[in-house]
C-alpha cells in the first residue's frame, strides 16, 4: 500500500507542477493532482481486481499457447493445460485491495480540495 501511496503522491506533483506551469490556482492545481492520482489508481486497481478474477487467463493462456507452439524446440516440451496454468497464476496474484484503498484516499483528498478551492472562491 506504501508503493501505491507513494506512486500517487509522485503522479499528483508531477500533475500539480503542470497546473502551476499553466498559471492555474493553487487550490486548483491541488485538486486536479490528487484527482488525476485517485483516478489513475482506483483504475489500475479496479484492473487488478477483475484480473485476479481470472476475466484474462483465457485470453493470456491462448496467447502463450500461441507462442510456445511456434517457438523452435517447444515442440518437445510437455504442455500446460488451462486448468493448471489458472491454478498457477492464482498463486501468483497479489491482493488489488491496497491499490483501491489509496486511490480511494487520493479521490477523498480531491473532493477536500475541491470544496475547499469553492470555499475560497
Amino acid at each position: 500500500m506504501i508503493s501505491a501511496l507513494v506512486a500517487g503522491a509522485l503522479i499528483a506533483v508531477a500533475v500539480f507542477a503542470l497546473g502551476m506551469s499553466r498559471a492555474n490556482g493553487v487550490l486548483r492545481s491541488v485538486c486536479d493532482g490528487f484527482f488525476v492520482s485517485g483516478g489513475l489508481l482506483l483504475g489500475v486497481g479496479a484492473l487488478k481486481w477483475v484480473r485476479n478474477r481470472g476475466a484474462f487467463d483465457t485470453v493470456s493462456y491462448s496467447v502463450s499457447s500461441t507462442f510456445r507452439t511456434h517457438l523452435p524446440g517447444a515442440a518437445g516440451k510437455e504442455r500446460e493445460t488451462i486448468y493448471d496454468y489458472r491454478e498457477r497464476k492464482e498463486k501468483a496474484r497479489k491482493p488489488s485491495l491496497p491499490v483501491i484503498i489509496a486511490g480511494a484516499v487520493y479521490m477523498l483528498l480531491s473532493i477536500i480540495a475541491l470544496a475547499v478551492y469553492h470555499i475560497a472562491e
